[in-house]
């Protein structure tokens, strides 16, 4: 077995074993057989964010998305170990870039920002794939923890580190709870989205940001160019 071994690597060594390889299993059909692998997981993504765009989250079946991908169900737990994580990888998939906190120095131009792109994606197919999880999360506890970790705690971690930054700076109240914050600030945006009393639409978000940052602002920026920004901002 010894002399085996160092035969084996001796080999590997002069580059023999991968020529070998090379020669079995040519690179350009590895790469087609990635590209087909990554085609189908694509398409399974996709037909899994259609179906919930089209019922909801309760409704989707793993026969359905298999169906609609045109693929089989073997092929889907490959990948995933039930619906709620295919799903949840596809409300990411789509979802993940519309969201996202803008690249700016300032901590309140980033808040004037991020909320009305966030009230906007709500007030369509995100705001209903959200929605969905939300409902089907309240029974399904692998759904609702999926949707918590992978998608709302990184958001919430960024919002807090923002805060934390505004803090420090001197802009927000040394005594201002971050984790308070950020359910003043985005706690009325899933307020609307769930129970539907209030239409979702940039002057909502626009105030939302006005007196949401009143509340935030230290004393010291409460009546200098911070708060006239936010005001006109939201006019």
């Amino acid at each position: 077995m010894y002399g085996i071994i160092r035969y084996v690597s001796y080999f590997y060594k002069k580059g023999i074993l991968k020529a070998v390889k090379n020669k079995l299993m040519p690179n350009s059909t590895r790469t087609r057989g990635r590209q087909r692998s990554e085609a189908v997981r694509q398409a399974i993504l996709k037909a899994a964010y259609e179906m919930l765009q089209e019922s909801d989250f309760a409704s989707v079946t793993i026969e359905g998305i298999a169906a609609r991908a045109g693929t089989a169900k073997t092929t889907i737990y490959r990948w995933w170990s039930s619906k709620s994580a295919v799903l949840i990888d596809a409300f990411l998939e789509v979802t993940r870039s519309k969201t996202e906190f803008p690249d700016t120095d300032s901590v309140v131009e980033v808040f004037k920002r991020q909320i009305p792109l966030l009230v906007q994606a709500y007030a369509g197919e995100t705001g209903h794939s959200v929605a969905s999880i939300i409902a089907a999360g309240q029974m399904d506890k692998e759904a609702i923890e999926a949707f918590r970790i992978r998608y709302l705690a990184i958001r919430r971690s960024v919002a807090k580190m923002l805060i934390e930054r505004g803090i420090e700076q001197g802009i927000f109240a040394s005594d201002l709870d971050p984790e308070v914050a950020i359910d003043l600030l985005y706690g009325p945006i899933y307020f609307r989205l769930l129970v539907g009393h209030g239409s979702l639409d940039l002057a909502f978000a626009e105030k939302l940001v006005e007196h949401g940052m009143r509340g935030l602002l230290s004393r010291s920026h409460c009546n200098d160019d911070t708060m006239i920004a936010i005001e006109q901002s939201a006019g």
